[in-house]
């Protein structure tokens, strides 16, 4: 398992945002495998005597560089040679920063609200029945544990891909204004 940590930024009332997250093992010598999320942006929210919630869209992007054969003939599918992968997503409480006396942000209140169906961008097609696919287990929920937002079966996912995620952050009625950083880990493991 690889993994590589990157932090989520938020500043009640002014920005959220998010910092790309990225992972390249050696899979085995001859290949390699990397995940990343691009930059996230949540609305801003004003502080308020009451819960507040917001919501942003971000991208996952994951590359297996293991060996395709693409289909020799029509309406076959293509050898894949890699050993398959799956990707997860956890948050760490959103600490606080600034001078109005606030609390951490609990990570349980980051959640994964929705995850979209991957689209190839280059390599072996999407399978659709082994993948890349979001996985049978429900993959939305908060982000205080992993959370496998993707993954491939052995012979798939040799190539690249995207996946939209939707996250979802619930501040907590009276929080103080000023800046909330959480670490997000993406972690990218060979094996569906």
């Amino acid at each position: 398992m690889f993994t590589q940590r990157k932090h989520l930024v938020a500043v009640l009332t002014v920005l959220f945002t998010a910092a790309i997250v990225s992972v390249v093992p050696a899979i085995p010598a001859t290949a390699a495998q990397s995940a990343s999320v691009g930059a996230l942006t949540l609305p801003t929210v004003v502080a308020s005597h009451s819960a507040r919630t917001t919501t942003g869209r971000t991208v996952l992007t994951v590359t297996d560089t293991s060996l395709y054969t693409p289909p020799v003939l029509p309406g076959t599918q293509g050898i894949g040679l890699g050993p398959g992968w799956h990707v997860t997503e956890q948050a760490s409480p959103l600490a606080y920063s600034g001078p109005n006396n606030g609390t951490a942000i609990p990570a349980a209140n980051l959640a994964i609200v929705s995850v979209e169906t991957p689209t190839a961008a280059s390599g072996q097609p999407v399978d659709p029945v082994n993948g890349p696919m979001v996985p049978a287990l429900n993959p939305t929920g908060p982000l205080d544990s992993p959370r496998m937002v993707l993954h491939a079966n052995s012979g798939y996912g040799a190539g690249t891909y995207t996946q939209g995620i939707t996250l979802s952050l619930t501040i907590p009625a009276d929080t103080r204004a000023g800046t909330y950083t959480s670490t997000i880990t993406t972690t990218i493991s060979s094996g569906p």
